[in-house]
């Protein structure tokens, strides 16, 4: 940038650490993340440094993976392959929050007269210093659809209504996820491979969000379950009560992390 054989770049997918460091001695244009009304730890960690600065936040994900959108429920049967059968917002008490939320947010979109896809865009684009939030459009009315929420305003005081809101969720899924994490790692494992093994992925992923694990030391242990994923079946289960235990272990030796490690 500063030879002016880049006119502008910006960063993305990095520990949060890493972002900021970019941004104290990089000067990027801006900072891409997963930001939705079901996925709003980027709000935490990230959108602080847009202020601090002075760089643009990029939004993707605006529908939270498309639960925002109505179609999903707790009957919903996803193909086989789908990634969102191992998504931990798919799953368990994150999945009915986030149901919880979709219904609220339906219900303010009609109070409004949009869709509940325009409304979760709009709330995206009201967050302090994000410039534009990112959709994955496969047809052309979904596209039009989208491009409704650029007109819209949400009145001050339903966005206020949101954040109590999403207070009183947040505190309750704490709640149940820390019993949830306690009931698999303690508890005998599914004897279906599957269920164990999208139990486990829900443990790290949740353990980490929560401050419980580093993603560093999840990691490792990642790369040992995720290649169990396309051979699931009886002989499995023996590994998969070792990864249990070995995130048993971690847990209990290790407290709240730094966001560095």
């Amino acid at each position: 940038v500063s030879e002016r054989k880049i006119r502008a770049y910006g960063v993305g997918h990095l520990p949060t650490h890493r972002v900021k460091e970019y941004c104290e001695l990089g000067s990027p244009f801006s900072i891409l993340m997963e930001l939705s009304a079901v996925t709003r730890k980027s709000r935490e960690e990230l959108l602080p440094f847009c202020n601090t600065y002075n760089v643009a936040g990029i939004g993707f994900s605006a529908t939270g993976r498309g639960i925002l959108t109505g179609k999903y429920g707790q009957d919903t049967q996803f193909e086989s392959g789908d990634i969102r059968n191992l998504d931990p917002l798919f799953q368990r008490v994150k999945f009915e929050s986030a149901l919880r939320i979709t219904a609220h947010f339906a219900q303010l979109a009609e109070n409004y007269g949009v869709t509940p896809v325009q409304m979760a865009i709009r709330w995206v684009l009201e967050q302090p210093n994000i410039i534009c939030a990112l959709t994955g459009s496969s047809k052309i009315e979904h596209l039009e659809e989208n491009a409704g929420a650029s007109g819209l305003t949400i009145k001050r005081k339903d966005l206020e209504k949101l954040e109590g809101f999403f207070v009183k969720e947040d505190r309750l899924l704490v709640e149940k996820d820390r019993q949830i994490i306690h009931s698999i790692v303690n508890d005998p494992l599914s004897s279906n491979p599957s269920q164990a093994f999208n139990d486990l992925i829900y443990v790290m992923e949740t353990a980490v969000n929560m401050d419980m694990l580093s993603e560093a030391l999840v990691r490792s242990v990642l790369m040992e379950l995720w290649p169990l994923r396309n051979k699931l079946d009886g002989s499995s289960l023996s590994k998969l009560a070792d990864i249990q235990k070995r995130l048993k272990t971690l847990i209990q030796e290790t407290g709240p992390r730094s966001k560095k490690e």
